[in-house]
């Protein structure tokens, strides 16, 4: 009985590792996919400040962790990066929050957009999460906005007719 849970303890090890391979080769492929695709033509926000950040991720919250978070826009997808206050050039990311293509990119790289409030024309609260149970939702409330980067998350977010809230 002893050897059966030994060799259970094995086989489930090595299913775990297996599975966790395979999805950091499939992020990795990701950003290099994004990387092919993004170009210095490509329209992007400044570095937005997160005033409050959550993030959860099945049964663990990590707080507040990152900084700023910058908004980078193709022609039909939008990718989040976010950032720490110091080193200034080195972002978390990209999660993509919205894609031409459903199925372009792994699970674990893919988000969508599950709430966005505009408050006072220089505020924006957004929850971004992944489509099922598994994976990290992300609460961000981001101020001091400036104009020209809010029309542009507004116009490439398809967030034109959304009401604001003050």
């Amino acid at each position: 009985m002893e050897t059966l849970f030994t060799v259970f303890g094995i086989l489930l090890s090595v299913i775990i590792i297996y599975i966790g391979v395979k999805e950091y080769l499939k992020l990795k492929k990701d950003r290099q996919l994004i990387d092919s695709i993004v170009s210095d033509d490509d329209k992007e926000t400044e570095d937005l400040r997160i005033t409050s950040m959550s993030a959860l991720n099945v049964f663990v919250n990590f707080g507040s962790e990152f900084d700023y978070c910058k908004f980078h826009f193709t022609k039909n997808e939008c990718f989040m990066y976010l950032r720490y206050s110091y080193p200034t050039n080195l972002y978390s990311g990209p999660f993509v929050i919205k894609s031409e293509f459903s199925n372009k990119y792994s699970y674990l790289s893919t988000f969508y957009i599950k709430k966005l409030d505009i408050k006072n024309n220089n505020e924006i609260s957004i929850c971004v999460k992944n489509k099922t149970f598994i994976g990290t939702k992300y609460n961000l409330n981001l101020t001091s906005i400036s104009k020209s980067d809010l029309d542009l998350i507004t116009e490439n977010l398809s967030l034109k007719n959304e009401i604001l809230t003050e």
